[in-house]
């Protein structure tokens, strides 16, 4: 079912928290993340930005219906402990939501889709085979607008749904191959109206 609310006004404070983040969290994973020859810290910076908003737009989208939910987390951990956690977990109901966000200038421009690690356990499995997968987890899917202070919820759908329907897609970038994508265009093309983006039972 389709949340009353999925579009969200960010504050000037909000964003200003979300940038301290990010800038904690570069300070404390560069070596691990030159490591991974990810020397794009402008890159880096922006992307955890937008996802701490993002996850701020679910919290406040599925929060008057959860109220048990966990609220976003900004602790930065050590390289060594990696969560693989959900984003944010309802215990008392057992749901989970994992949260992808995408800039709205690059989503206007090519098109709205979002990007896995193929070494994600709580996307692929323990195994990293697409199997045993939590039923109970969510994705949902947003497209924020630092610039504008505003974000918006484009559908909240099961995991299991999207490795049944086989809408975990390779990248344009042949030479991504650590990567897969979802693109908002596939989840369309498989569902006979818009409301089945909605999978969550609210």
């Amino acid at each position: 079912m389709k949340p009353e609310k999925i579009l969200y006004k960010f504050s000037p404070e909000l964003l200003e928290k979300c940038k301290n983040f990010s800038k904690e969290y570069i300070i404390s994973s560069k070596d691990e993340l030159a490591r991974r020859g990810q020397s794009n810290l402008m890159l880096i910076t922006s992307q955890s930005i937008l996802g701490k908003l993002g996850e701020e737009l679910v919290y406040a989208t599925y929060a008057p219906y959860f109220p048990n939910l966990s609220k976003p987390d900004y602790q930065i951990y050590d390289k060594r402990y990696k969560s693989w956690e959900p984003d944010l977990v309802d215990n008392l109901t057992g749901i989970k939501f994992e949260v992808k966000s995408k800039d709205r200038f690059y989503a206007d421009k090519y098109r709205p889709s979002w990007t896995f690690a193929k070494n994600d356990r709580k996307i692929f499995g323990s195994k990293l085979d697409s199997q045993d997968l939590d039923t109970s987890q969510f994705i949902c899917m947003t497209v924020i607008d630092t610039k504008l202070l505003c974000g918006r919820l484009l559908s909240c759908v099961n995991l299991q749904w999207l490795h049944d329907k086989n809408l975990f897609e390779e990248l344009d970038h042949k030479e991504l191959t650590t990567k897969l994508t979802v693109r908002f265009d596939s989840m369309i093309k498989v569902v006979k109206t818009q409301n089945e983006l909605w999978q969550l039972n609210i």
